[in-house]
């Protein structure tokens, strides 16, 4: 055996050959070749519990994701999955309404949901294969796996203890029973879940018998252990035991003989895929499996304990969701399993279309690539030139390097352009040929200063016969000629003219009338080029110069100081040209792209359909508050206005400051100052209305709400808003407070936050909890792929997640009368009441907030003021934006006076600037409150009823009469109506209730929410 030295030790280290395993697996493909299987979409079966409601669609806490669902919305929910290449499910039954029995009579009862199910996905999904739990634990009364003895066959000292016990044959001919009915209804596999002894010999004879044999696949739980992990599954599936527990039935968790004996008994009695459950605890026991019975199919189940256990780690950070998930997968494959069911299937289909993380494209590498790089950032001439098209954020400067090409090439001419048409000259800094006469080689050892040696050059090489030789100190006055370098121009220089000394001899050199006090009198010497022009140059000294090449440098220069201004002057402007040019183009390309990309979606549907929400409850996740005058007081009925103590609220509040501060977050009163609504008289007096049973009469004070008070709907939508928790809190605490617990209902969704969002709101939960509050703060920790789906359709979604209580939720027949709906924004009590009031004092259908920013840029140096942020859904009465869009000096002007400015809002601007309720077409702003009818109900608005509405009334109604729709009103897209522009989901439903007679908005300017972005 030949030692393999290690690369780049030579032979200080060497290792065996077969040591060396890292070469099989460096590359994506060759890792993917070392695996024996691959997890593939045909090995996925998906759990689903049906319940016989038939409109059910009831989210399950425990198991995040998943819902019960009924018969009716069954086949819109599979068909995405089925679309996205899902095999198989296995069917659960919920019974909530059907009465159980000690038998289990629900079981195979022909309308059980299970049975009902069946038929459905047999009917609507003919490629999709259907398996059936065959269980009674869901259906008898006494929540065991089978019938009960009788007492006359129990042993007395069972009598004596009153014990009670499973009667297993009983309960395997009632297994045959249920199978039967299973089999008959349509499903292909029946996987009885018992763990009663011969119940597979047993319920396979019946199928054999009843002509099943060989159309009805048998698969069994052999090696079911009674784990502490089913918990969330029996509460899904209301199969808590009502007394004493199930380890007389199945098997130890430590007993891998019994598994063994359990697994040959299964394969013998003619099961026809045999299954391990739980799954991760037990990989061991798959592999025994896959050895005592290597011909049949394996099957694991991954159970509800473990799923629930995977979200809640990927939850506290711990690992990432889809890579746990994948790993545990992987692991059942290696251990043999090749059928795996889980409540993972959902998102696997999804994951097995994505490529693997370290299968990138060449685009993502780059930018993986391009993020490890260092990037200097930018300065702000070239950040304008370098606007990304989103114009997001300013482009690093590895991307800038055609704009800092320009710049040099621009720098380049600034130095080097010729100072006009006519010079043949350049300047030193760019000419090759001005240098000294030692640059074609290397300067001796001990060469003189090149002053010292051009002077000297000057003084003899160019003197002409006769010439006196210049004293030894006229160097220094030669000298003084340059003014940009003393180095003379050499002979061979191709910009000078070749000439000659010209001198007459007959001619005196004229006398200068100035003399010189320190050189003496100047004197002439004129010198006549090739091109017959004469020169003459007074000198100092008296001394001629020794070389005509002396006196055309001297004039070069006079040249070019003349013409240098111009030069630079042609540079910049060559610059401004192109800057201007490529910042043009920059503008157009965006322009282009926006309009490109906008169009081609729109036209073609690009877009994959909204990702639907898989929501859990986060309340979960923190520890409940400790108790307090909030929760012990007896509540009242609904609608009564109850009280909180202020005291009481203060307790809740100070203990949430607790809880998120130990979350490094800030208090809930550290953003904003808030007045104290119950510490002002003047507030009380305003607000006491909302909280009042009775209605006010007509008479009653303007201070006062003029309709009485029902119950309101809290909503809001979250991501990454941990910053804006705070405050949010410290507002619908006080306002729940104020206007009753009993008359309010928050109802939060979050989806993809990746910050503290998800642990603050589960101590915001326990917080309404304290209170009394109902509320519902549902999360969804799945990413959302923004690039995939059509962002507004994805948000109109996610918004009607926010609005599910209005139908799902009914307390002692009080109706919902309003709803708030906040987004992410600092806002105070006080706000939200006041929206609140303006909505009933006014009797509008809607009144919204204003949301503001901060200006940005020059212009708030310029201007220290605000932005009206939200100028996609505000409209005025006659139909244009609030502020234009397109202003590109909107961060200079006044945010507030800017406002209305179009022609025919100058009514609407006048009330505005005056702080008075402004009726407006349509408007969010942050924060709104909206009449709650319209989501509840399909009848137009009162005022429009025909039936309520004499002739001359709806003769001056102005308007086309309202349209009678077919369901109530919901957030949507304009993706897909014909004739519709795109528009923001908030801005069709203004639409929708104005179609609906529920056309009374308006913006109030005193209630101002800051928008999260100017924190």
């Amino acid at each position: 055996m030949t030692p393999t030295p290690i690369a780049g030790s030579h032979q200080e280290t060497a290792v065996p050959r077969e040591a060396i395993l890292a070469g099989g697996y460096h590359h994506p493909l060759l890792r993917s070749l070392q695996a024996e299987r691959h997890l593939t979409k045909d090995m996925l079966m998906y759990p689903i519990f049906i319940t016989d409601e038939p409109d059910a669609v009831v989210d399950i806490k425990s198991l995040p994701g998943q819902k019960r669902w009924g018969i009716n919305k069954l086949e819109a929910f599979l068909a995405p999955l089925v679309a996205k290449g899902l095999r198989s499910v296995i069917l659960f039954g919920v019974p909530l309404h059907m009465d159980k029995d000690a038998r289990g009579s629900p079981a195979d009862d022909p309308s059980t949901p299970v049975i009902l199910a069946t038929k459905l996905i047999r009917d609507r999904f003919p490629s999709l294969v259907v398996a059936c739990d065959v269980c009674l634990c869901e259906y008898t009364d006494h929540g065991h796996c089978g019938e009960l003895c009788p007492a006359d066959q129990l042993t007395p000292a069972e009598q004596t203890a009153g014990a009670k016990v499973i009667d297993n044959p009983r309960s395997v001919r009632r297994m045959q029973d249920v199978a039967l009915a299973y089999a008959r209804a349509g499903a292909h596999i029946v996987a009885p879940s018992d763990m009663m002894d011969g119940r597979i010999g047993a319920i396979k004879q019946a199928l054999v018998d009843a002509g099943f044999g060989n159309r009805c696949s048998l698969m069994a739980y052999s090696a079911k252990f009674a784990s502490s992990m089913y918990g969330p599954f029996r509460e899904a599936a209301g199969s808590v035991p009502n007394f004493g527990n199930r380890k007389c039935y199945q098997l130890p968790p430590n007993a891998r003989g019994l598994a063994r004996r359990a697994i040959v008994r299964d394969a013998r009695e003619g099961a026809d895929f045999l299954m391990v459950k739980p799954a991760l605890p037990y990989l061991d026991i798959m592999s025994e499996a896959r050895l005592l019975a290597p011909d049949l199919p394996l099957a694991c189940y991954q159970v509800s304990g473990e799923y629930a256990m995977i979200h809640a780690g990927a939850q506290a950070g711990v690992y990432e969701l889809r890579a746990m998930a994948m790993e545990t997968a992987e692991g059942f494959l290696r251990a043999g399993c090749t059928l795996i069911l889980t409540y993972f299937t959902p998102d696997f289909l999804d994951w097995l279309d994505e490529p693997a993380d370290d299968e990138l494209s060449a685009d993502t590498w780059l930018t993986q690539q391009r993020a490890r790089e260092p990037s200097v950032p930018c300065t702000w001439w070239v950040r304008v030139a370098c606007l990304e098209p989103r114009m997001q954020g300013w482009t690093p400067c590895v991307h800038c390097w055609p704009v800092l090409l320009l710049l040099l090439l621009c720098l380049s001419s600034c130095l080097c352009a010729p100072d006009d048409a006519g010079a043949r000259g350049a300047s030193p800094a760019c000419s090759p040929t001005m240098r000294p006469p030692w640059t074609s080689g290397a300067p001796p050892a001990s060469s003189p200063s090149p002053a010292v040696t051009a002077a000297s050059t000057a003084s003899t090489a160019f003197r002409s016969p006769g010439t006196p030789s210049s004293p030894a100190g006229s160097s220094a006055r030669w000298d003084r000629l340059s003014l940009d370098s003393t180095v003379d121009i050499p002979p061979d220089t191709p910009l000078l003219y070749s000439h000659a000394p010209y001198r007459d001899k007959n001619a005196h050199a004229p006398r200068s009338p100035f003399t010189s006090p320190r050189r003496g009198p100047p004197s002439a010497f004129a010198v006549r080029g090739s091109n017959g022009h004469a020169f003459e140059l007074l000198l100092a000294g008296g001394s001629p110069p020794s070389s005509p090449r002396t006196t055309y440098a001297s004039t070069l220069r006079t040249h070019r100081r003349a013409h240098r201004l111009g030069s630079l002057l042609y540079s910049s402007a060559l610059f401004c040209l192109a800057f201007t040019s490529l910042a043009a183009a920059a503008v157009l390309g965006w322009a282009g792209h926006f309009v490109y990309t906008r169009h081609a979606a729109l036209a073609t549907a690009v877009f994959a359909p909204p990702m639907q929400p898989q929501t859990r409850d986060v309340e979960g996740g923190a520890p409940p508050f400790p108790p307090s005058g909030a929760t012990t007081r007896a509540p009242g009925a609904v609608g009564d206005g109850r009280e909180v103590d202020r005291g009481d609220v203060d307790a809740v509040e100070q203990e949430l400051d607790r809880r998120l501060s130990e979350l490094g977050l800030a208090s809930t009163r550290d953003e904003l100052t808030c007045e104290s609504v119950e510490a002002s008289r003047s507030l009380l007096r305003r607000y006491g209305g909302l909280r009042t049973s009775s209605a006010s009469s007509s008479s009653s004070s303007s201070s006062t709400a003029a309709t009485a008070p029902g119950r309101t709907l809290l909503a809001l939508n979250l991501y990454n808003s941990e910053a804006v928790i705070p405050s949010l809190a410290h507002a619908l605490l006080r306002v729940a407070a104020f206007l009753g617990p009993d008359n309010v209902h928050v109802s939060i969704f979050e989806n993809g936050s990746t910050d503290r969002t998800v642990a603050a709101l589960a101590h915001l939960a326990r917080a309404l909890s304290a209170l009394g509050a109902d509320h519902d703060v549902l999360s969804d920790a799945r990413h959302t792929d923004w690039n995939k789906v059509d962002r507004i359709d994805q948000l109109a979604v996610y918004r009607n997640v926010a609005l599910a209580p209005l139908t799902t939720t009914t307390t002692n027949g009080t109706a919902f009368t309003d709803v708030v709906f906040v987004n992410d924004v600092f806002t105070c009590p006080g706000d939200v009441l006041e929206l609140l009031f303006q909505r009933r004092v006014q009797s509008a259908d809607a009144a919204c907030g204003m949301d503001w920013r901060a200006n940005k840029g020059p212009g708030h140096w310029w201007r220290d003021s605000v932005v009206y942020y939200d100028s996609w859904v505000g409209r005025t009465l006659s139909g244009k934006m609030l502020r234009p869009r397109t202003d590109l000096f909107q961060e200079f002007h006044d945010g507030v006076d800017g406002l209305f400015g179009g022609e025919g809002d100058e009514a609407s601007q006048e009330r505005f600037r005056r702080g008075l309720p402004t009726p407006v077409y349509s408007c969010w702003n942050g924060m709104l409150a909206l009449d709650a009818r319209p989501f509840t109900s399909t009848a137009p608005a009162p005022r429009y009823d025909p039936s309520s509405s004499s002739s001359a009334h709806r003769t001056s109604w102005h308007r086309a009469p309202p349209v009678h729709a077919a369901e109530p009103v919901r957030f949507r897209s304009a993706l897909h109506r014909e004739g519709e522009c795109a528009a923001s989901e908030c801005k069709t439903l203004a639409k929708d209730l104005w179609s609906r007679g529920y056309d009374r908005w308006l913006v109030r300017r005193l209630a101002i929410p800051v928008h999260a972005c100017s924190r």
